[in-house]
């Protein structure tokens, strides 16, 4: 079986790459940065390099086309935020095997306030949460900034989040204020078919880069903490029948609150990486049980981890006791191609004035166009 990846630089796609090949199968990525991690790995048989899906969105799906024409593709696995531009334009891609969700359903998944409404439709835990789109909307509120968490309806790395301000002052777009909770914080990924969840991973937040998750280890399964927010995922998938990746962010004291929804390939997916059957979750032929990481060990962004802050030293004892999720003994190159990719983010970063986490989905991002 030919298959198609998408967004080569990220670390996950590696991985996912990296299963596949270690399965037989045959991989090949398309990717609209310069430089990739999966390009020089010995998991991909050929990258493609595309315009970007953002700004030349049909010329992207055009390329997608060209790659399943030339390489006969039976699947294509959409890993990160360009899963929209598929998801929208998948009645114009020849290859009609796609492993992504419909565009309503995942704009509603992504745009963060639609999701907690959807939430509540369906009697699941979410914190208290109100849509802003002005000041006026605030005031009417009559709330103290102080208890509530800001963000954008669309944004991803935890950009622009205000954690209790002292004021509130409403920026441009639609934002939630969302009750602010005091909890252990997870998050999550999983794998779906028509609204069974196939693989399923659960990690605390423990070492961040900014407000993201660098650090990557499963949960025990018999921790009271997991078991809620199982059972908060397998309700929330069966009752939208959702099909492809997707990760959810909790917060569990007494209950597991989804605090918001990405519904495309997470960091989760590298607790997988012994897991010899993972690579059928994708398959909706597939009848096994549901599969959980079996693995103690952590997995880290070394690369993050290095990066100067007050925890350095913290981070450099968890750096001797993790896993790469880049380096391997047999796969060296994309180690090597990380440092290459960095400097570009930083190049980006300096260009468009954006912070090095924006630079890595500049061209990829969606905002429910």
């Amino acid at each position: 079986m030919n298959i198609l990846i998408t967004n080569s630089r990220a670390p996950g796609a590696l991985e996912l790459a990296r299963i596949l090949s270690d399965a037989s199968y045959r991989v090949f990525s398309i990717e609209s940065f310069p430089v990739s991690l999966c390009e020089k790995s010995k998991s991909v048989i050929k990258e493609y390099k595309a315009p970007k899906p953002r700004f030349e969105s049909v010329e992207y799906i055009e390329m997608i086309n060209k790659i399943c024409n030339k390489e006969s593709i039976d699947l294509i696995i959409p890993c990160f935020e360009e899963s929209f531009f598929v998801s929208k334009y998948r009645d114009q891609i020849t290859c009609k095997n796609i492993f992504v969700d419909d565009i309503k359903k995942m704009k509603r998944l992504h745009n963060k306030y639609e999701f907690i409404d959807l939430c509540l439709q369906l009697n699941l835990d979410v914190p208290r949460t109100y849509l802003v789109e002005s000041d006026v909307d605030f005031y009417r509120l009559e709330i103290d900034s102080k208890d509530f968490v800001f963000k954008p309806c669309f944004s991803r790395y935890g950009e622009d989040v205000l954690i209790s301000p002292k004021k509130y002052t409403h920026q441009k777009g639609q934002w939630v204020c969302q009750k602010r909770l005091y909890g252990k914080s997870y998050c999550s990924y999983a794998v779906c078919v028509e609204g069974n969840v196939k693989a399923l991973s659960i990690y605390p937040v423990e070492e961040t880069y900014g407000k993201v998750c660098i650090s990557f280890k499963q949960i025990n399964e018999h921790d009271k903490n997991y078991k809620l927010i199982k059972e908060w995922i397998l309700k929330f998938v069966e009752k939208t029948k959702y099909t492809g990746q997707i990760g959810f962010d909790f917060i569990v004291d007494t209950k597991a609150y989804a605090i918001e929804c990405n519904p495309r390939m997470t960091s989760g997916i590298h607790l997988f990486k012994d897991e010899s059957r993972f690579h059928s979750s994708f398959f909706s032929s597939s009848k096994e049980k549901l599969l959980e990481p079996k693995t103690k060990e952590v997995v880290s962004m070394k690369l993050l981890l290095l990066m100067p802050g007050k925890k350095f030293f913290k981070h450099f004892f968890k750096i001797l006791n993790s896993r790469d999720v880049i380096w391997n003994k047999n796969d060296i190159k994309p180690f090597f191609s990380q440092f290459i990719i960095f400097l570009y983010l930083v190049y980006l970063s300096f260009k468009y004035r954006i912070t090095i986490s924006a630079a890595s989905s500049y061209d990829i991002e969606w905002n429910g166009e």
